[in-house]
């Protein structure tokens, strides 16, 4: 083959390496070993297609020096199946389209709104509550922080698609965490044996396939209360996300001089892409962040103390004194280093023959990014199984330079990085900057305190990766 010169392990007649690859944290943990036994490069065979794993400074050679000789997608049936009439932007091959799109994405964050101005303002007005309510039903409790968590940032992305908050009870709150769930199951378990044989998806019997089906359900269900948000529509006052790329299908239909299509399928699908990626990785940073602080009471003081000589105790945290606190800026680089919350990036492929690593890859050829792998290689990391903000602090407690994150990529890099990386990171240190600003982050009064443990088989069980179940207290500073 094309790719026999690459190292991998042997796999079975038909099949391949696929028996090794059967859930997510167990295809995770396979893929580690055989990084270690045969390089930063080497192959995989699923059911015969033969996949490219690259990894190390490999990865940067790949995303950024030769970005748009990998940015084309691999075909994926399952999500053409339960897309028919319309496709994902980070599905799509790097065209005139999807770079459109992309476009699209920046403008309709940037839209909402005076920028990071916007993003802060939305923002806070939902942390704020949740901090309110905090302060009100749970001070001094032992509770699980993961459901009022996933409820604020299910709120800050619906502000920014629609321009309304959703009612205390209405049924779409239930909808995405139970679409959060499935999701991560979907993605971290027996998604390439269903992409690979897309038929599968007609046999109830067959693992995942239920799964599959009321997601694609809960994606209608959000896209018909987004659909009827167009009775109120006016292009001169865009309210969200969606009013942006609904007008951008309007302005297609209206136009002579189109290169390509965009059909309203197209809004709600992208949309609907922005929307889940816009809480669905930031909830599980938060949930490994609030565990660190009830796991380390002096990082804790520490951050706390640069809060207050910043910012005070009753002034609100603004994006403006990012550059001023060192300790909490450094923590969540850490925690985006040593979570590695999506620790495989989206599959990528070759548009043009190319090389990595100095193996030839023709045209056509499907490669995985390893993250994980890179953000816990020896080579670039001192000691990586510790947690240690320190590695991107200065002695005097501000954040060290750029130069010391070049191996971190939680966001991807390049032509195909995450559109929302800004809105992403602007939400975390706001949520992070207030709650300790306000709160002391304890572990439980009874029962044992579960520390985030980045090698348990609970924290693979879903992807993006999540800390297992833990509860925490909070007392008032």
């Amino acid at each position: 083959t094309p790719l026999s010169k690459l190292p991998g392990p042997p796999g079975w007649p038909l099949i391949g390496n696929a028996l090794d690859m059967n859930s997510y944290g167990n295809t995770l943990e396979t893929l580690v070993k055989w990084r270690n036994k045969y390089g930063d490069v080497f192959k995989v065979d699923l059911f015969g297609e033969e996949i490219v794993m690259v990894s190390g400074q490999y990865i940067n050679e790949m995303l950024v020096s030769k970005g748009k000789e990998f940015a084309a997608r691999p075909e994926l049936p399952l999500i053409a199946g339960q897309l028919p009439n319309g496709s994902f932007m980070v599905r799509q091959n790097y065209d005139e389209r999807t770079i459109f799109v992309r476009k699209l994405a920046h403008k309709a964050l940037k839209q909402f709104g005076e920028g990071l101005d916007k993003i802060e303002k939305v923002s806070m007005s939902q942390i704020t509550v949740f901090m309110d309510e905090l302060q009100q039903d749970f001070l001094n409790k032992d509770f699980d922080p993961d459901d009022p968590l996933a409820k604020c940032f299910t709120q800050i992305v619906n502000i920014m698609v629609t321009g309304t908050t959703l009612q205390e009870d209405s049924y779409l709150l239930e909808e995405h965490k139970e679409l959060d769930m499935i999701d991560g199951r979907i993605l971290g378990g027996h998604f390439a044996l269903l992409d690979t044989f897309p038929s599968l998806i007609h046999f109830p019997f067959v693992p995942g396939v239920k799964e599959v089906k009321r997601y694609s359900e809960l994606r209608q269900s959000i896209q018909a209360y987004w659909k009827s948000t167009e009775d109120t529509f006016d292009p001169e006052n865009l309210r969200g996300i969606y009013d942006v790329y609904f007008k951008a299908h309007k302005d297609f239909q209206n136009s002579d001089d189109v290169q390509f299509s965009y059909n309203y399928n197209n809004i709600k699908d992208d949309v609907f892409e922005i929307f889940i990626g816009g809480f669905v990785t930031t909830h599980k940073f938060l949930l490994a962040f609030i565990n660190i602080m009830a796991s380390n009471q002096k990082l804790q003081a520490n951050i706390q103390k640069q809060i207050d000589d910043v910012i005070g105790q009753t002034n609100e945290p603004s994006l403006h004194h990012r550059g001023q606190l060192g300790f909490l800026e450094a923590t969540i680089y850490e925690i985006f280093r040593y979570g590695s919350h999506t620790p495989l990036a989206v599959p990528h492929m070759t548009q043009e023959a190319t090389s990595i690593g100095g193996y030839d890859l023709p045209k056509g050829t499907q490669v995985w990014p390893m993250l994980w792998s890179m953000h816990h290689d020896e080579r670039f990391w001192d000691e990586p199984w510790k947690f240690k903000p320190e590695r991107f602090m200065t002695q005097e407690g501000n954040l060290a330079s750029a130069d010391t994150r070049k191996m971190l990529m939680p966001f991807g890099a390049g032509a195909r990085g995450c559109v929302g990386e800004v809105f992403a990171k602007s939400r975390i240190f706001l949520f992070t900057a207030t709650l300790l600003q306000r709160f002391n982050i304890l572990p439980p009064r009874e029962g044992q305190f579960k520390p985030w443990d980045i090698k348990s088989k609970e924290y693979f069980r879903c992807m993006p990766l999540k800390t297992g179940e833990f509860k925490i207290r909070v007392e008032p500073r």
